[in-house]
C-alpha cells in the first residue's frame, strides 16, 4: 500500500488520490480519524463544514471542475481546474464548444492535526496534487509551503483552489459574450441549448460557493481556535 507523504520541520503532508477502502482502514488505524467521515468521503454524502475534534479538524469543500457531455465516448472525462503554479494545463474555454462544457463538483476533504496533513481527493484537483509535487521535489517549496505549520499549508491549498475557480467566473461571462453575438447574427439554431447550458453552470457555481461563505466568515471570526491564530488575518483573504 502506498501512502504518498512528504515530511517537512515535523509536518506530513499527505496526499491521497481516489483513496481505497484499505487507505481508509489505515487512516483510522494511525491517525483516529472517525471511520463515519472516511465513508462519507468515499460515498460523497457530505456538506461543505467543519467539525473539530480532540486531535484533528475536518474540513470538507467542494470544488468545480468541467464535465465533458459532448458525446458517450467522453461522458466520464473531465477537466481539471486551470493550473495556475505551472500553467502547463490550460483552462476550459467555453466560447469554443460552449454546448459540451458543463461545471460539475467535487469534493476534497482536509483531516487537519498538529502536525499532519491529510487530503483525500481524486484526479479532478490537479492543483493539489501540483502542489505535493513540489514539496516532494525540492526544500525550497517544503519549506515556503510547509514551514508555517499544518493550517499554513492548508490555507495556500485553498487559496490556490479558491483563485483557479476564478476562471470559472470568467468562462460564464465569456460564453454570454459568445451568445450575445450569436443572437446578434442571427445564428439561433443552437443557441437555445447554449443559454440552457450556461443557465445550469451559473446555478451549479452558486450552489457550490453559497456553503463556503460562512465556513470561511466563521474562520475569519475566529470561531475555530485550532484553525485561527496567527491565521486569522489570511481567511480574510479568502473570503473575499
Amino acid at each position: 500500500m502506498n501512502i504518498p507523504t512528504v515530511t517537512h520541520n515535523g509536518l506530513s503532508f499527505i496526499n491521497l488520490t481516489k483513496p481505497t477502502n484499505t487507505e481508509m482502514q489505515f487512516l483510522n488505524k494511525n491517525f483516529g480519524f472517525s471511520m463515519l467521515n472516511l465513508e462519507d468521503y468515499l460515498y460523497k454524502t457530505q456538506i461543505p463544514k467543519i467539525e473539530i475534534y480532540k486531535d484533528y479538524s475536518l474540513v470538507v469543500m467542494d470544488i468545480p471542475y468541467i464535465q465533458s457531455t459532448g458525446s458517450k465516448k467522453d461522458s466520464n472525462k473531465s477537466v481539471a481546474l486551470p493550473n495556475v503554479l505551472t500553467n502547463r494545463m490550460s483552462g476550459p474555454s467555453f466560447p469554443k464548444l460552449p454546448r459540451k462544457k458543463r461545471i460539475a463538483v467535487g469534493e476534497v476533504d482536509f483531516f487537519i492535526g498538529k502536525d499532519y496533513i491529510v487530503v483525500l481527493h481524486d484526479e479532478k484537483t490537479a492543483q493539489i496534487d501540483e502542489l505535493f509535487e513540489m514539496c516532494t521535489i525540492t526544500s525550497k517549496h517544503r519549506e515556503e509551503l510547509m514551514g508555517k505549520g499544518a493550517v499554513y499549508l492548508f490555507y495556500r491549498i485553498i487559496d490556490v483552489l479558491v483563485d483557479s475557480s476564478f476562471s470559472y467566473v470568467e468562462d460564464i461571462t465569456n460564453t454570454i459574450d459568445f451568445i450575445d453575438r450569436q443572437l446578434d447574427e442571427n445564428s439561433s439554431t443552437s443557441v437555445i441549448e447554449d443559454i440552457s447550458m450556461t443557465r445550469r453552470n451559473i446555478v451549479v457555481f452558486e450552489t457550490m460557493i453559497k456553503p463556503a461563505l460562512p465556513i470561511f466568515a466563521d474562520l475569519e471570526k475566529g470561531k475555530y481556535p485550532k484553525l485561527n491564530g496567527e491565521m486569522m488575518p489570511y481567511w480574510s483573504n479568502i473570503l473575499d
